[in-house]
């Protein structure tokens, strides 16, 4: 959903990509632990991960949009 928004209100920047990137090289990460040993501590440190890289996209397309509409000035 947030990939989708930023390619929707034009928000594309090198953040963005990489953490798009990072997020799918993750999630295939934890499909692979998942499959191949399934232990469940590991599985969730990579989610972790993955979670911590999307909240990063959505801070940084929410930093765009109110930036872009003037609502604070920073």
């Amino acid at each position: 959903l947030a990939g989708l928004l930023s390619m929707t209100l034009n928000i594309v920047n090198e953040t963005i990509i990489l953490c798009a990137w990072a997020y799918v090289i993750s999630r295939l990460f934890h499909t692979f632990v998942h499959v191949v040993y399934n232990n469940p501590l590991h599985r969730l440190m990579v989610f972790m991960v993955s979670t911590v890289i999307l909240l990063v996209m959505w801070i940084v397309i929410i930093q765009h949009v109110m930036l872009q509409s003037r609502i604070f000035n920073f």
